[in-house]
């Protein structure tokens, strides 16, 4: 009787350690959809403001003071 609850331990033990790690992957994935299927046009990140830049033929420093003039914030 014993060895049949240390196999039934064995077996959960393997699944609690199976669904652990499934688990860290379901999230892994989802993170890089996640980041993959960002709008880049949030101009809220680095990125953003670079892809802007680019649309706009300016460089990055021009869409930043844009990005300030759009939001109302301005300099000194």
């Amino acid at each position: 009787m014993s060895l049949y609850f240390e196999a039934i331990n064995c077996f959960m033990i393997r699944v609690s350690v199976f669904m652990f790690f499934a688990a860290g992957l379901i999230v892994l994935v989802k993170a890089i959809v996640i980041n993959k299927t960002k709008d880049t046009h949030d101009l809220n990140t680095l990125a953003g403001w670079k892809h802007r830049a680019d649309e706009n033929g300016t460089n990055l420093p021009n869409a930043f003071l844009s990005y300030r003039e759009l939001t109302g914030g301005g300099g000194e």
